[in-house]
């Protein structure tokens, strides 16, 4: 122990020579030096606070200690802090230091007393206004959609459950935060946290003009800050103006780090762990939101931007600052950042149940019971939360009075699941932004052999004309539209984008279809592998969006093997004989939406590749084609193939189109299977193809 203190008494030695601002000005900058170990700075500000007698080395204690929070330090926090304002009873920033580590500790309302009392000691200085905010932001957040359940029983013991809308409280509370919040900033314009907490009452507010003026300023100050740049997005996404919003919070994606970012746009899936070691790097990300876009037609990834906009909301809204909690990591945060906005919220309060609504003789057990076992109440409630959506429900407690939120239960289709259950079964929820403005398009590929080894795929689609604005006459459609067609790889990365405006479509009349449909078609060239495709339609006038998407595995076609192509249907199929061999002598009216009425016959268009030649040139191959129902036997018993036509055909040449014309006059409505199978009567090999279709009254 000797050593210790005669070490200590040469640390200080330089000090003693100096006078006591200055020795006090040296020993504060010890305890504010965050390189130094902590119990070297601890012991700097308590020689400063011995020789010190205007309160300051004592608030610098406040400070130190509300950095390294146990509780003890918590308890000497408050000794030190009584003591700076025992020694300037009308300074407002030791005030207000003890209203901030009131806080800390979540005795809010003694945290309101000491604000008000700041206030009145100097109403210029912000750090009064600023804990009353917090204070009543507090309030506004417990009672703005809070609903007080009460159970009250009758004589017979039955409960009648009544409810209690708290909400009027919690509007005149949100008043209250944003008088205190507002007169920060006029105190103090870069006051970040009030700028923070007065930005997310404009938003919740919807207030979003208001919103971007309070960063205006930060945008010009800070540049390279990417809070403001998130802020202004939120005013933007207030209004629909998604391509302003998508722009903004770009700018603000550009100004993170690369694990700022990869975070940003991570769906979380593993509770357990650290989001930020968990997430897969930006390339997989930007693949994952591609595949996400609900309209690749619009400027902007509609899911994408709602991502940045629920991380952005959840880190202020669910964070404390002051305890360095970040809102993405609470329960809550990663719940809405998974989930989005809830269509109903219902908060309620921690309750004990007194017994006082029950009959006389129940009051009397409880009673007999709390003297017995010496105890208040056999039923005590945690404060809640409700979150409820289309078919979920999920439910989070609060565990103490310093708002430690914790999921608990969720209920799924009715069914109580745990969060395991819940991450695993509802991934996440989005909200298609043009849901009311889409419809499904029918559609149909098909792939045949081309050259170079790829394979030419036909693609044709049938738009409901009663679901766009167009004028119909003599087979062709006058429409306004965007037409897109967008090529990914299997992993999401844009291959090929065509974009072009049409003005006039095929028409087809077809009693599926109340005006009809109309058609549209395009022709890819693809290698072998796994892709996907999305076609979209954008009507300008009416802003309808129609659209399909679909995964396509593209073979490869062998060179010596016999192979058939894809089956495709046709509302019907010509040959023109005057035309040279090959696909461009057969027109080909096709069937997108894949059915034939009864009273109509059924036209299969496919390929035939690699037949063997005899000595003169000539092929010869049979054609069988078949058809059954598709099982509807609960059993799994399923229909025999039925062959419907068998023929015998001789060619000139190694592939061959082939087409047939099915009566299905007398066949029973319904789903059904047809299959062609090819039998090279010269090599000896057969190879099949199959498709669906359906037969309608």
């Amino acid at each position: 122990m000797p050593v210790l203190i005669l070490l200590f008494a040469w640390i200080y030695t330089p000090v003693a020579g100096l006078d006591t601002p200055a020795a006090v000005d040296s020993l504060l900058k010890i305890a504010a030096d965050s390189t130094k170990p902590f119990d070297t700075r601890l012991d700097a500000v308590r020689e400063a606070t011995r020789i010190d007698d205007t309160g300051r080395s004592d608030a610098a204690k406040v400070l130190l200690l509300i950095a390294h929070p146990s509780p003890e330090n918590l308890v000497i926090a408050q000794t030190a802090a009584k003591r700076a304002i025992n020694k300037d009873r009308k300074n407002a920033d030791y005030i207000g230091l003890m209203a901030r580590l009131m806080w800390r500790i979540g005795r809010r309302g003694t945290a309101l007393e000491y604000a008000e009392r700041a206030v009145k000691a100097n109403s210029t200085n912000p750090i009064g206004h600023y804990w009353e905010g917090r204070y009543h932001f507090w309030e506004t957040m417990k009672y703005l959609w809070m609903q007080r359940v009460e159970y009250n029983q009758d004589s017979r013991g039955f409960e009648r459950p009544h409810t209690i809308d708290l909400g009027p409280w919690g509007e005149k509370a949100r008043e209250k935060a944003e008088s205190s919040f507002t007169h920060v900033l006029q105190c103090a314009p870069d006051h970040e946290a009030a700028r923070r907490y007065l930005g997310l009452i404009y938003y919740q507010t919807r207030r979003a003009a208001e919103l971007r003026e309070l960063y205006k300023s930060m945008l010009r100050s800070r540049p390279e800050d990417p809070l403001p740049y998130f802020t202004v997005g939120l005013s933007y996404h207030l209004e629909r103006d998604y391509e302003r919003a998508y722009q903004a919070y770009n700018k603000g994606l550009h100004r993170m780090s690369t694990d700022e970012q990869r975070f940003m746009l991570a769906v979380f899936t593993d509770h357990s762990a650290d989001p930020k070691l968990t997430i897969p790097d930006m390339q997989t990300l930007q693949r994952f939101w591609a595949g996400k876009n609900p309209l690749f037609l619009s400027p902007v990834n509609e899911r994408m931007l709602e991502q940045c906009r629920r991380v952005a909301y959840a880190n202020v809204r669910y964070g404390e600052q002051e305890k360095g909690i970040d809102g993405w990591s609470t329960d809550r945060g990663q719940a809405y950042i998974r989930f989005g906005d809830p269509l109903g919220l219902q908060s309620r309060p921690a309750e004990v149940d007194t017994h006082l609504d029950d009959p006389m003789f129940r009051q009397r057990w409880h009673n007999f019971d709390a003297n017995l076992f010496g105890t208040f109440s056999d039923r005590y409630e945690f404060g809640k939360e409700l979150w409820r959506y289309e078919n979920l429900v999920l439910v989070f407690d609060n565990t103490d009075t310093r708002d430690a939120w914790k999921f608990r239960i969720a209920a799924l289709d009715g069914a109580i699941i745990g969060l395991e259950d819940l991450v695993e079964r509802v991934p996440e929820r989005f909200v298609d932004p043009f849901g009311d403005r889409r419809f499904e398009i029918s559609y149909q590929w098909a792939q045949f052999r081309d050259t170079g080894g790829k394979s030419r795929i036909e693609l044709y689609y049938a738009i409901p004309a009663n679901k766009v604005e167009t004028q119909t006459a003599k087979g062709l459609g006058t429409v306004d539209f965007e037409k897109g067609l967008f090529v990914f790889n299997s992993v999401w990365d844009t291959l090929d984008v065509k974009r072009l405006p049409v003005k006039q479509l095929a028409w087809i009349k077809d009693r599926q279809f109340r005006d009809g449909y109309l058609l549209a078609s395009e022709v890819l060239r693809l290698a072998p592998g796994k892709y996907n495709l999305a076609g979209e339609i954008l009507d300008r006038k009416t802003e309808h969006v129609g659209g399909f998407r679909s995964r396509i595995p593209v073979r490869s076609f062998s060179k010596s093997e016999l192979e058939i192509s894809s089956i495709l249907l046709a509302r019907r199929v010509m040959e023109k004989p005057d035309r040279p061999f090959g696909r461009g002598r057969y027109v080909i009216l096709p069937n997108p939406v894949r059915e034939t009425e009864r009273n109509r016959k059924a036209y299969f268009y496919f390929e035939v590749y690699n037949l063997a030649s005899d000595d003169f040139g000539r092929t010869n191959y049979s054609v069988t084609y078949q058809t059954k129902p598709i099982a509807t036997d609960p059993l799994g018993n399923e229909d025999e193939w039925i062959t419907a036509v068998t023929s015998e055909v001789a060619g000139d040449h190694p592939w061959e189109p082939v087409y047939l014309a099915l009566d299905v006059t007398n066949a029973q409505p319904g789903l059904r299977d047809f299959r062609v199978i090819i039998e090279d009567k010269l090599s000896g090999q057969t190879a099949s193809e199959s498709t669906q279709y359906r037969i309608r009254w």
